[in-house]
């Protein structure tokens, strides 16, 4: 389930900001909406990985409520994620807080595992 999911981010992952012609900008040089972002997916990956650790110790079953759960959530989070990759403003800042959501939803819902 994770490798599908971050085949499909790691697709979608090119930043318009980075996306220049020569050297990609340094950190300092990016604004601070693509810093967040670049966090953002940095801590969906290890949320990703952290799921899959779940899965191949058999914690979390593939198909059950709670799978199904995490898995719409997970796509929650992309949705986010998207929207703020594509829009400037305020419309990156509502796409990271939806996906910061889901971040903590999944996170309150495999809590105990």
């Amino acid at each position: 389930m994770r490798k599908i999911f971050l085949a499909a981010a790691i697709a979608a992952a090119p930043l318009s900001g980075c996306a220049t012609i020569g050297s990609p900008p340094s950190l300092e040089q990016t604004t601070i909406d693509e810093k967040a972002l670049i966090t953002a997916y940095a801590s969906f990956d290890v949320l990703l990985t952290a799921i899959d650790g779940l899965v191949e110790a058999g914690m979390l079953k593939p198909g059950t409520p709670r799978a199904l759960q995490v898995q719409s959530l997970i796509r929650t989070a992309q949705d986010g994620l998207k929207t703020a990759r594509m829009v400037h403003g305020a419309g990156s800042i509502a796409g990271l807080e939806q996906a910061t959501g889901a971040f903590r939803s999944i996170t309150a819902l495999l809590k105990g595992n």
